[in-house]
């Protein structure tokens, strides 16, 4: 059985190219996207197609701290292949921290002191 992990994938880097009607470049995802990425998705809702962040000012940081381009319309799958290691462990430690009750119930000081 596979654990969903709340997080969506994400990639460093898109390639560019021109359409040949107008010439317009436009981003496309690249033929080797190298490692999948994990992030927080802050909207809650999750993209119908690959949203590609052209400006710096836009790119989000995956939890292994590096800066996405792309984000795919996937979850992140921590057992694929391609799945950066980093962001994977992270992934999975928050999510047996935040399944552990012991964990996750907020600190309470006794009464008796």
């Amino acid at each position: 059985m596979t654990t969903s992990i709340p997080y969506l994938a994400g990639l460093t880097r898109f390639d560019i190219e021109r359409d040949r009607n107008n010439h317009y470049l436009y981003p496309i995802l690249p033929e080797d996207p190298g490692k999948a990425h994990a992030f927080v998705n802050i909207t809650g809702r999750r993209p119908v197609e690959e949203d590609y962040l052209t400006a710096p000012a836009e790119y989000r940081q995956a939890l292994c701290g590096a800066k996405l381009k792309v984000i795919l319309p996937t979850r992140f799958i921590p057992a694929d292949p391609s799945a950066c290691r980093t962001c994977r462990d992270i992934a999975v430690e928050r999510l047996a921290t935040r399944q552990a009750p012991e964990l996750t119930r907020p600190f309470q000081i006794p009464a008796n002191l």
